[in-house]
């Protein structure tokens, strides 16, 4: 419609098409191989396709599609992503998706074209037989001109890919060298690995900058500190690790030492069964976070993600909180929070602990802009105010002031002719702009008459209340209570205590938590998203909707005919 506005548009749309037919690769292909106006093949730079639904089954008179002569039409393609359903939740393997495989004309048209990808795909189910080693042979593919400037791999499911006769040793080493055939790689994925060991992180390269793990069930936290204290610490920016049912959080006490320059940290504790029949997506450890154990967090942090916690205490969950709130002056990167907690205790505990620690954790982080200037709201209102503004603080206008009363008396000693009534309108006109301000209540009067209209046990109630904060600000740190913060140094381990949850304990107890003011306020996340509640995280959640009868709704047309023939009754 706009010749201005439609290439800035079709580059838009066509950076990254949505392709979810085999007719539409055909006639995508079509469009770039024809004479245009608009030259579609430079504006492609990304290519996602579910090999399920496309690449896996043949069009209507057109046959199967060959991948490799659509990558030969995109010069400027620089992401190449081919997924199966088993890459996404809840990852179960679909035996019509074997049928595809990488064919050998896509590396060659890589190749031939020397594009740069910087994105790409690993799918052993993909991969086949044919190519005998197969590490060996994703080992000569990375060497190749297009995999050089390749800076995010995602592997998924590989293990003991290496052949019958090699052991799972040489598989890590193999893998290791493949990975070192890629001199730019910034960002590693691990999805759907069934054998995953602390050894295959070894043979990683250091110095990533994004590190993802993916329905690994054999990943746990010592795996996962040692990998990040052997790596190089300076450069990690980027954890995310999801559905990983071996996994706690026992490495979040030493995370802000191994991982000083994290800004995105996600985690997902929902598991899932390795077949629909079988309820087995339970977690692994038993336990997720220990009650002595304190969490430590980088000051560079903008993202955290914290969902599905489950299988922890009340102290854990606690000390976890309490972390956040205590770190708060070392987190003014803070963007976005997120906490979905499960905790088992009675419901009164949990509401009484939700009501806390979801009020202090918005008080403390989230972000409360300031209403907007109403006097701005047009050139005319910001006029009226500016003026508004001048009459209160001229100092010619107090005499006027002064007089307003003596007009007043002198007006109703006249009031029969015309002119006087005048002088009252023009007089109460002058009075209406002069500002009353009442004085606070208490200021200048008895704190008891002022409140004489308020019910006796609020006002006792509010004076008990002040009692006590008074106290407790003028208690010292011998009296038990912790006016200073933890030290910085926190070892990781189940043994490491913290004066933290001690005084979150005194303040749960006495029930005065909203008295008791914030060491600091961040105030700079536009997300603050905490849910605390005892639900049992499921792959299918069912609500109450999934318990009703279905019944007739009791308003249907009338065919002319009446039941109950005999009646005598009234209509209604």
């Amino acid at each position: 419609m706009c010749r201005a506005f439609a290439d800035p548009a079709l580059t838009a749309f066509y950076q990254s098409p949505t392709l979810l037919s085999p007719i539409e690769l055909h006639q995508f292909l079509e469009l770039l191989d024809g004479g245009r106006y608009i030259d579609y093949k430079v504006r492609t730079q990304q290519l996602v396709l579910e090999v399920g639904d496309t690449l896996a089954y043949q069009a209507h008179n057109r046959g199967a599609f060959d991948l490799g002569s659509l990558v030969a039409q995109l010069p400027q393609l620089s992401d190449l992503t081919l997924m199966l359903p088993l890459d996404k939740p809840p990852y179960r393997l679909l035996r019509t998706i074997a049928r595809w495989r990488y064919p050998d004309s896509l590396f060659d048209e890589l190749c031939s074209t020397r594009q740069r990808l910087k994105k790409f795909k690993w799918n052993t189910i993909m991969i086949g037989k044919k190519h005998g080693d197969v590490l060996a042979w994703i080992k000569s593919i990375h060497k190749s001109t297009p995999f050089q400037t390749l800076e995010d791999l995602v592997l998924a499911c590989f293990g003991g890919v290496g052949g019958a006769d090699s052991d799972q040793e040489s598989d890590e080493f193999k893998l290791g060298r493949a990975l070192e055939a890629l001199p730019n790689l910034k960002a590693l994925t691990f999805e759907s690995w069934p054998f995953f060991r602390g050894s295959l992180l070894e043979h990683i390269p250091k110095g990533l900058e994004r590190f993802t793990v993916a329905n690994c069930s054999s990943l746990d936290s010592d795996m996962l500190h040692g990998f990040l204290a052997a790596a190089s610490p300076s450069r990690m920016k980027e954890l995310i690790l999801d559905h990983n049912a071996s996994l706690d959080l026992a490495f979040l006490p030493n995370l802000k030492y191994t991982c000083p320059k994290l800004e995105v940290l996600k985690m997902d504790l929902q598991y899932f069964s390795i077949r629909h029949t079988s309820k087995d997506a339970e977690a692994k450890y038993e336990y997720l976070l220990g009650s002595d154990e304190v969490p430590t967090w980088p000051s560079t942090l903008r993202t955290l993600e914290l969902v599905h916690l489950q299988k922890w205490s009340c102290g854990a969950a606690r000390n976890l909180f309490c972390s956040l709130v205590d770190s708060a002056n070392e987190l003014p990167d803070l963007r976005m929070l997120v906490l979905h907690a499960h905790l088992n205790m009675s419901w009164r505990e949990r509401a009484g602990f939700r009501e806390q620690w979801i009020e202090r954790l918005q008080r403390v982080f989230l972000r409360k802009p300031d209403d907007p200037n109403p006097h701005l709201a047009s050139m005319k209102t910001f006029r009226l105010w500016r003026q508004a503004q001048k009459e209160v603080t001229d100092p010619s206008q107090e005499p006027e002031r002064e007089c307003v009363p003596k007009v007043i008396r002198d007006s109703g000693s006249h009031t029969g002719s015309g002119s006087d009534s005048d002088n009252t309108r023009s007089s109460r006109r002058r009075l209406s702009h002069v500002r009353v301000t009442p004085l606070k209540a208490g200021l200048h009067a008895n704190k008891d008459s002022s409140d004489s209209d308020a019910p006796l046990a609020s006002r006792r109630r509010s004076t008990r209340i002040q009692k006590q904060a008074d106290s407790r600000n003028s208690l010292s740190p011998a009296n038990g209570i912790a006016t200073t913060a933890p030290g910085p140094c926190r070892k990781r381990g189940r043994n490491s205590s913290d004066a933290i949850s001690v005084a979150s304990d005194d303040q749960d107890t006495n029930g005065d938590w909203r008295s008791v003011p914030e060491k600091f306020i961040q105030g700079m996340c536009e997300i603050v998203d905490i849910r605390i509640d005892n639900q049992r995280p499921r792959e299918e959640q069912f609500n109450e909707n999934d318990f009703l009868d279905s019944e007739a709704s009791g308003d249907e047309d009338w065919n002319g005919d009446d039941e109950d023939h005999g009646g005598s009754g009234y209509a209604w």
